[in-house]
């Protein structure tokens, strides 16, 4: 059991007494709120906020630090509470049961890799911007004929969309590309999906409707859930939440947590090949059963049967699998025949 392991109890002894890894859960929401607070409570035009906001534009730009830093960004104060509120209640089950610091572990990982999955799922087509300022009339025809597209914000500002090369080669100035993404959805998800797998039956009372749910089904909702989205968003449905970024979090947690327990993807991956191995050396050895005989004509020395046969015996079964009875010469032939009698003669032995 996942709760019998060594690191689902204390973190540490010292002085014969067992001392416990102070919570990173506290210390997580106190750097997401300060940060929420420095870029002006979630304002999309802050410069802090566009700083280290998550967009292929800026990763084009080889501004690759926005790839961890916008996990501690949020886009306003239900945003912010959601998600510290969802690393408060899954949080405290998952350290209680890994430790504080493959909690941290788990949520920079889940955060990541989140973003990853964004970026991958946005890097192509066109890019909307908010220009720093509107382009001559002479500027415009000229990024009008390379496929831009321009409109009016509300504000007054100038939005222009087009392909990220044109933005980039013609060297435009913009306020910020959008939509970015921001937010800590992806790494709280990663601790939902390590909840359900840590503490699958223990349950929860849902605010609305104010039912109990164990974690297990609440993540198995809000997965099926997110992947009926992103579906609708890729027939054309409009969203703005990111929901690849949840589901890449909930498989980096899937894969982090089967890791801890010694059922990592490379594991199964070595148990498929000696499955594999095993198929392959019976079916082997029931071909050799079958086809092996001792063909009529004159009869010559049997040699034993070691380990030195068997392995003149197994070069010329590969030949056979690969490339069929046909390719094999006469003494290849011989071969099979004479360890076919070897064995025959240790079966009688035995």
């Amino acid at each position: 059991m996942l709760s019998d392991r060594d690191y689902m109890g204390w973190q540490g002894r010292r002085s014969g007494f067992p001392h416990q890894q102070a919570s990173v859960i506290k210390p997580l929401i106190i750097i997401n709120l300060i940060v929420f607070v420095l870029t002006g409570f979630g304002d999309t035009h802050s410069r802090m906020q566009a700083l280290i906001t998550l967009h292929p534009l800026y990763i084009r730009q080889l501004e690759v630090w926005r790839v961890g830093t916008y996990m501690f960004a949020h886009a306003g104060f239900f945003h912010v509470l959601m998600n510290m509120w969802g690393l408060f209640i899954f949080g405290s089950i998952v350290e209680a049961r890994i430790g504080p610091r493959r909690l941290l572990n788990l949520y920079l990982v889940s955060g990541l890799v989140g973003g990853l999955c964004w970026l991958v799922a946005n890097w192509f087509g066109d890019t909307s911007v908010l220009l720093a300022q509107a382009p001559g009339p002479e500027e415009m025809r000229t990024l009008k004929s390379l496929g831009a597209e321009f409109f009016r914000e509300s504000g007054g500002g100038v939005i222009m969309q087009a392909a990220p090369s044109v933005i980039l080669g013609q060297h435009i100035r913009f306020l910020f590309p959008f939509p970015g993404v921001v937010g800590a959805s992806g790494a709280v998800f990663g601790v939902m999906m390590a909840a359900a797998m840590v503490a699958p039956h223990q349950k929860l009372m849902l605010i609305f409707p104010p039912i109990p749910i164990t974690i297990r089904t609440l993540v198995i909702v809000y997965g099926v859930s997110e992947v009926f989205t992103e579906f609708r968003n890729a027939a054309g449905a409009s969203s703005a939440i990111a929901h690849v970024a949840h589901l890449g979090g909930l498989v980096a947690a899937f894969f982090y947590v089967r890791q801890l327990t010694g059922r990592g993807p490379g594991d199964e991956l070595r148990r498929a090949g000696d499955h594999l191995q095993s198929w392959w050396s019976k079916r082997r050895a029931k071909w050799r059963q079958e086809h092996f005989r001792v063909v009529g004509g004159e009869k010559s020395e049997v040699p034993p049967y070691n380990a030195e046969t068997a392995r003149e015996a197994d070069r010329v079964l590969d030949k056979l699998a690969e490339h069929g009875e046909k390719s094999l010469t006469a003494e290849e032939k011989a071969i099979l025949e004479r360890t076919s009698e070897a064995l025959r003669n240790r079966a009688r032995k035995k």
